[in-house]
């Protein structure tokens, strides 16, 4: 038998937890105090969650930015030692969960022009160096010279009036009806890994209206508008 520090009752040995340090090899206090404890702790964490999002909130964001290279650093070391478990860990939830994940991201990519930029670019740039025969061995966003954020404010700095993201991609043999992501000079002409990499800065992209981009420049390098 054992009292529990926290009701004071004496118990049998399997009420309390097992424990090295606790006296015959068991916690101090019994499960039953030890539940209500987890209990009102849960219940108490939820409570000033709800009631402080917003300082919650500015606190992650200080704590990353004056950590963000330690962070950083921990992160890919982290992905580097457990890369396989991670992808095990990945393969298996979107097979459990595939047609929620789809759909979420169909809903993602309709609603938010960032989001779909991101993905379509990382698509397209990959294909081309996987047809090109050669590795992508760099992240997205350093082979743009830019992140995703400015490559999406640099496209609109140079949309035409009729141009907007809901029209990118559409294509019916008309003018100024979508419009596509164009490499103003065209891939093409790229013979080398590093000219690849490249004619993907950037700087080398622009809005052009799909009809012109699919019909008439297609991969002229004499093309000029």
């Amino acid at each position: 038998m054992k009292k529990c520090t926290k009701c004071n009752i004496e118990k049998d040995l399997i009420s309390f937890s097992i424990c090295k340090k606790g006296k015959y090899g068991r916690d101090s206090r019994c499960r039953e105090c030890i539940s209500i404890i987890n209990t009102n702790n849960k219940s108490y964490m939820i409570e000033y969650v709800t009631n402080n999002k917003i300082k919650i909130k500015e606190y992650k964001k200080n704590y990353y930015y004056e950590n963000k290279e330690n962070i950083k650093n921990y992160m890919d070391t982290y992905r580097q030692d457990n890369k396989n478990d991670i992808a095990e860990y990945h393969r298996k939830y979107y097979n459990n969960n595939k047609m929620i994940i789809c759909e979420k991201l169909k809903i993602r990519r309709e609603n938010e022009p960032l989001y779909k930029l991101s993905n379509n670019m990382r698509t397209m740039i990959y294909n081309i160096f996987n047809e090109r025969g050669y590795t992508k061995l760099s992240r997205t966003e350093e082979i743009l010279g830019c992140s995703f954020e400015e490559l999406k404010e640099y496209l609109e700095s140079k949309f035409e009036p009729w141009m907007n993201w809901d029209a990118r991609g559409l294509y019916n043999g008309d003018f100024d009806y979508g419009w596509d992501i164009d490499h103003i000079i065209p891939l093409s002409s790229a013979f080398t890994e590093d000219e690849v990499i490249k004619l993907n800065h950037y700087t080398n992209l622009q809005p052009l209206c799909s009809y012109i981009n699919r019909y008439i420049k297609r991969d002229r390098l004499d093309f000029y508008l």
